[in-house]
């Protein structure tokens, strides 16, 4: 493997955004202080949001001036985060290169809800608002590769059409991941 950040031929769209929407619910849904989700969205955002598997901040400044956490505490951020196996960091020429681990099941962090809560409110929201209820595929994170991005089905919440781009921005209540949603 090159020691170079990766920019061979990339997924599809679809691809990266129903990646970059099933780690940032799975980071949703686990034991995470309010500092670590901030530095984690972040990672997720200029990764996923962007189309890399991984992204280079210049220095811990970067996090700074993105989040307004004070760079000795992104630090001790960052290392929580790498020891509960959420970010991976490594060195490519002497630069940080950061990523997500998509295997949430491997996180060191306890799940605040499980996936069946989140199915079960999903589709009782799904029917208040007059669609139909979805079923939760039990699959793996990591098996994006044998889908079709023509399917457009979202890997949490099953066959929920992901929809198509608007041009309209999306957010959550952060303000974050506007590149990551579809109507």
């Amino acid at each position: 493997m090159s020691d170079e950040v990766k920019k061979d031929e990339a997924p599809a769209i679809d691809d990266w955004r129903q990646t970059g929407g099933f780690l940032r619910t799975e980071l949703r849904r686990h034991d995470l202080s309010h500092r670590e989700m901030l530095i984690a969205e972040l990672i997720l955002e200029k990764t996923y949001g962007w189309q890399r598997d991984e992204i280079i901040f210049p220095q811990l400044r970067s996090f700074r001036d993105l989040t307004g956490i004070d760079e000795p505490d992104v630090s001790k951020i960052l290392e929580k985060l790498c020891a509960r196996k959420i970010v991976r960091i490594r060195r490519v020429k002497g630069q940080a290169v950061y990523s997500i681990r998509k295997d949430s099941d491997a996180w060191k962090a306890l799940p605040r809800v499980s996936r069946e809560d989140m199915r079960l409110t999903t589709n009782l929201m799904r029917e208040l608002n007059g669609l139909e209820p979805i079923t939760i595929e039990k699959e793996s994170s990591l098996n994006f590769k044998n889908r079709s991005s023509a399917k457009k089905t979202s890997p949490i919440l099953g066959d929920l059409p992901m929809g198509e781009p608007t041009g309209e921005p999306m957010c959550d209540q952060t303000g974050l991941f506007l590149e990551l949603h579809l109507t």
